[in-house]
C-alpha cells in the first residue's frame, strides 16, 4: 500500500490539465477534479483597471467626497473573505477620460464595471478570499473579480480547497486570474452554501463596519464580548462551509488531510469543550435571519472533549496569557511549556513548508493557537473576563478608536454612510475645521471639547472613567495623549493620508525635543520648554485658500498680543526670566506666522512648475476658466500659491505644510513630498492642454458652471457612440448571466 503522502501520477494525468503543469505531488482525486468542470466554465474571472499612475488617479475614500468624480474602487489590501477592504476611490469623471488619456493605462473588461460580483486580492500569501464587489464601483488589476450567476460561488472559493489547488498548479504565489479560473468547480452546489454565504456576508459586514477606515463604517463598538460573539458564529459557519465544500468535491480522508496540511485547519474544525458549546447570542440590531437548522445539527454532532479540572485549568491559563498579550503576538515556547505543564510540542512545522490561511479576527487567532473551536474559546473568554482577565492592547485600541472618531467628528468629518443618509453636521462640530490645542485664544481647546462630548454621551462618571482608562493604558493624560500620540496614531490608522493635521509653532517640542526636518525651531529653546507656544488641529476638508491666513489672524495674533503684554510687564517689573521666556515665545510665534505666510504664497513653488509655465498660453484655461491673466508673472504667482484642490489628495496638499516644518511629525518621506509637488505641476499642465484639445470640458479644479471647451462640444457625438457600444456589450453580458442562472436552476432540479 502506498504511503498517504506519496502520489504516483501518470504522464497522461499532467497532459489532461490545462497548460499541463508538472504537479507530480498531486493526489489522484485532484487530477480527476482538474479535468472536470472549472470555475472558468461557469464564471468570468477577469482583471480590471490599471491606471499606470495610482498617485494621480486613486485616493483613499476619506480624502474626497465628490461622488460625481470619485467612485468606489477595489484594489486588493491583502487577504480577506466575504466583505471589506473598501478603502479606495478612483477618478472616473467623464467615464474615466483622464485615465484613458494617460500613457500605459489599461481599461480591461470595462463592461463589467459597476456590476455586482466578488473580488479578491492578487497578493494574499497564496490564499484566495472573495469579498463582495458592490455595484457602485469596480475593480483593479490588483483585485481581479469573479462574476458568476451561481449563488454560493464565494462559499465554494472561500473554502481551503480552492487555495490549495491554485498553489499546486501555479508557479507563483500571486493569484493570477488565469489560475483562479482553473479551480475545479462542483457540478452541484449544495443547497446550504448560498445561505452560509449570505450569513457570513452579513456577519462580516457587522465586524467591518467598526473600522473607521472602511467605507461602511458606522461606529466604534467598545463591547469586546459582542464582537467576539459575532466572530464565533462567523467562524462556526465557515467551518460548516468547509465541510460542505469538501463533500461537494467528494474529497475526504487523506485527500482532505493533504489540503489541511497545506492550508491549516479551519478554526471551526477544532473540537468543542463540553459545557462550552452553545451558540452565543448575537446583537439585537444585526439583520440576520434565523440560522439554518443544519448549523445546530453540525454543532450537535461536532467532536467534544471533556477535560479534567486540571486540564481545563491549563487551557484557561494558556488562553489567559494569549488574550492578555493581544492580537498578533507570537506565543513563546517557554510560555507554552509553562502553561501546559510539560515539554514543548515536538511536532513543529518547518518554517515556510506550508502557508496557513491567515486568521481574520482575534478570536479566530486564539482558536487556531489553542486548537479549540471558536465557540469554546468565546465561552472560556467570557469566564475569564468575569474573573477580571483583560486584554489591554484591545482595550487601548478600542478606546483610542473612539476618541479618534470623536475628534474627527468635532472637526466636521462625516463618513460615507452618514453622507448617504443625509445626516447633517452636529451642532457641536467646529464650523471652520480648526481646533486649538493651546488655551488662550478665546475658544475651547480640543481637550475641553472632547471632555464635553464624553460627558454628553457617557455622563460625568463615564467621562472620568474613560480618562482614567486612557491614563492607565497609555500613561498619559488626555491633554498629553492629544499632543503627543493622536496625530502619529491617526497617520498610521489612515495609511499616511491623514485628514486631521496637527500643526505646531515649534514641532521639536511637540515631539519630545527631537529634530524633524526643514523649518523647525532651534534646539536650545526646545530644551527649555516642553511644548510649543501654539498648536492646533486642522481638518483637511476645510483647507480653503484662506485657511492659513485664518490661523494667523484668528489664533496666532491673539497669542502674540498677549505675549507682548507679558514682555512689557516683565520689563517694567525687572523679571528677567519671565521676560526672556515671553521674548522666546514671541520669536517662535512670529517665525510660525512667517512660515504660514510663505506656504500661502509659495507652497507649490518648484523648478518643475516654473519650467512647465514658461511656454503656457495665457488663455482662460491658465486662469479661472473665464478671463485670461495679463502676463506670466501673474500666472506663476497664481500657481505657486497654496490653493488647495481636494481632488489632488492629502499627499499633494500636505507636502508644502510638511516641507515648511509646520507638522509635529512627517507624513511623507522627504523624496515623496518633493515628488508630490512636481506631480501637481505636471497634472495641471496636462489638464490645461487636454482642455484646449477638446479631450476635457474644463480643468478638474474648476467649478462645473465654467463654460466648457468648444472642442469638447464638437466631439460629443463620438463619446456618445462609444458609450452606446459599451452599454450594448454590458447588456449582452447581463443576458448571458441570466441564461447561466436558468441553466444552474435546471441542473439543481435534475439533481
Amino acid at each position: 500500500m502506498n504511503h498517504p503522502a506519496v502520489s504516483t501520477p501518470k504522464q497522461s494525468d499532467f497532459l489532461a490539465i490545462p497548460e499541463s503543469p508538472v504537479v507530480y505531488w498531486l493526489r489522484p482525486k485532484f487530477f480527476e477534479l482538474l479535468t472536470g468542470r472549472l470555475l472558468g466554465d461557469v464564471a468570468d474571472v477577469c482583471q480590471g483597471l490599471a491606471t499606470a499612475d495610482d498617485s494621480r488617479f486613486v485616493r483613499f475614500q476619506w480624502e474626497t467626497f465628490d461622488t460625481s468624480r470619485w467612485v468606489p474602487f477595489e484594489k486588493g489590501g491583502g487577504y480577506g473573505k466575504w466583505f471589506g477592504h473598501q478603502f479606495w476611490v478612483v477618478n472616473w469623471k467623464y467615464h474615466g477620460i483622464l485615465i484613458k488619456l494617460h500613457p500605459g493605462s489599461a481599461i480591461r473588461n470595462e463592461y463589467h464595471y459597476f456590476s455586482s460580483g466578488w473580488t479578491y486580492s492578487y497578493m494574499a500569501r497564496g490564499s484566495l478570499g472573495l469579498r463582495r464587489l458592490e455595484i457602485e464601483g469596480f475593480f483593479s488589476h490588483l483585485a481581479s473579480a469573479v462574476f458568476s450567476p451561481l449563488l454560493g460561488t464565494a462559499a465554494v472559493l472561500n473554502a481551503r480547497f480552492a487555495s490549495s489547488v491554485i498553489r499546486s498548479i501555479s508557479a507563483k504565489i500571486q493569484l493570477t486570474e488565469s489560475y483562479v479560473a482553473r479551480v475545479p468547480f462542483p457540478e452541484n452546489i449544495p443547497l446550504l452554501l448560498p445561505q452560509i454565504e449570505a450569513d457570513c456576508l452579513t456577519l462580516k459586514r457587522h465586524l467591518v463596519a467598526t473600522d473607521a477606515t472602511e467605507r461602511s463604517f458606522s461606529g466604534v463598538i467598545g463591547d469586546l464580548s459582542q464582537l467576539d460573539a459575532v466572530a464565533a458564529v462567523l467562524h462556526t459557519l465557515e467551518g460548516l462551509n468547509e465541510r460542505e465544500v469538501f463533500a461537494a468535491y467528494e474529497v475526504a480522508g487523506d485527500d482532505m488531510q493533504a489540503v489541511l496540511d497545506e492550508t491549516g485547519i479551519p478554526a471551526g474544525f477544532h473540537p468543542l469543550i463540553a459545557g462550552y458549546d452553545t451558540l452565543p447570542d448575537l446583537p439585537a440590531d444585526l439583520d440576520l435571519p434565523p440560522l439554518p437548522p443544519e448549523v445546530r445539527d453540525y454543532l450537535a454532532a461536532h467532536e467534544r472533549i471533556v477535560p479534567s479540572a486540571a486540564e481545563l485549568q491549563r487551557i484557561k491559563q494558556r488562553l489567559r496569557g494569549l488574550y492578555e498579550a493581544g492580537p498578533g503576538v507570537k506565543e513563546s515556547e517557554q510560555a507554552t511549556e509553562a502553561a501546559e505543564g510539560g515539554e514543548g510540542d515536538e511536532d513543529v512545522a518547518v518554517s515556510g513548508a506550508h502557508i496557513p490561511i491567515p486568521t481574520e479576527t482575534f478570536l479566530e487567532e486564539l482558536s487556531v493557537k489553542l486548537e479549540l473551536h471558536p465557540i469554546a474559546v468565546y465561552w472560556l473568554l467570557e469566564q475569564l473576563r468575569a474573573e477580571g482577565t483583560r486584554c489591554k492592547p484591545e482595550e487601548q485600541r478600542l478606546l483610542e478608536d473612539r476618541l479618534s472618531v470623536l475628534i474627527l467628528r468635532l472637526l466636521g468629518h462625516r463618513w460615507p454612510k452618514q453622507i448617504e443618509a443625509g445626516e447633517p453636521l452636529p451642532a457641536w462640530a467646529d464650523e471652520d475645521g480648526i481646533i486649538p490645542l493651546t488655551a488662550g485664544v478665546g475658544q475651547p481647546t480640543l481637550a475641553e471639547r472632547l471632555r464635553l462630548r464624553l460627558r454628553a454621551e457617557d455622563g460625568a462618571t463615564g467621562a472620568q472613567q474613560a480618562e482614567a482608562l486612557l491614563a492607565e493604558l497609555t500613561g498619559l493624560s488626555l491633554e498629553e495623549w492629544l499632543r503627543r500620540e493622536f496625530f502619529k496614531r491617526h497617520m498610521r490608522q489612515f495609511k499616511y493620508r491623514p485628514i486631521a493635521w496637527h500643526l505646531a509653532s515649534d514641532p521639536t517640542t511637540a515631539t519630545g525635543g527631537k529634530g524633524r526636518g526643514k523649518g523647525g525651531s532651534g534646539g536650545a529653546r526646545s530644551a527649555r520648554r516642553t511644548q510649543p507656544a501654539f498648536e492646533c488641529l486642522v481638518y483637511y476638508h476645510a483647507c480653503s485658500s484662506d485657511l492659513l491666513a485664518r490661523i494667523r489672524t484668528q489664533y496666532v495674533e491673539p497669542f502674540l498680543r498677549a505675549e507682548r503684554q507679558r514682555l512689557d510687564a516683565a520689563r517694567r517689573s525687572n523679571q528677567e526670566t519671565e521676560g526672556a521666556q515671553a521674548q522666546a515665545r514671541i520669536q517662535e510665534l512670529e517665525e510660525f506666522n512667517r512660515r504660514l505666510q510663505s506656504v500661502a504664497e509659495q507652497g507649490f513653488a518648484t523648478p518643475e512648475l516654473e519650467k512647465s509655465l514658461a511656454d503656457e498660453p495665457l488663455d482662460r484655461w491658465s486662469s479661472d476658466g473665464l478671463i485670461a491673466l495679463p502676463d506670466h508673472a501673474d500666472l506663476l504667482r497664481q500657481e505657486q500659491s497654496w490653493r488647495v484642490d481636494l481632488n489632488d489628495g492629502v499627499r499633494v496638499n500636505i507636502a508644502p505644510i510638511q516641507q515648511a516644518g509646520l507638522l509635529v511629525a512627517d507624513v511623507l518621506k522627504a523624496a515623496d513630498a518633493k515628488k508630490a509637488l512636481a506631480d501637481r505641476a505636471r497634472w495641471r499642465s496636462d489638464e490645461r492642454r487636454w482642455v484646449r484639445q477638446g479631450k476635457l470640458p474644463r480643468c478638474g479644479w474648476m467649478p462645473d458652471d465654467i463654460p466648457e471647451s468648444p472642442q469638447w462640444t464638437v466631439l460629443a457625438p463620438q463619446r456618445e457612440a462609444e458609450q452606446a457600444k459599451l452599454a450594448e456589450k454590458r447588456r449582452a453580458v447581463v443576458e448571458r448571466g441570466g441564461q447561466g442562472v436558468a441553466r444552474a436552476d435546471a441542473t439543481s432540479q435534475e439533481g
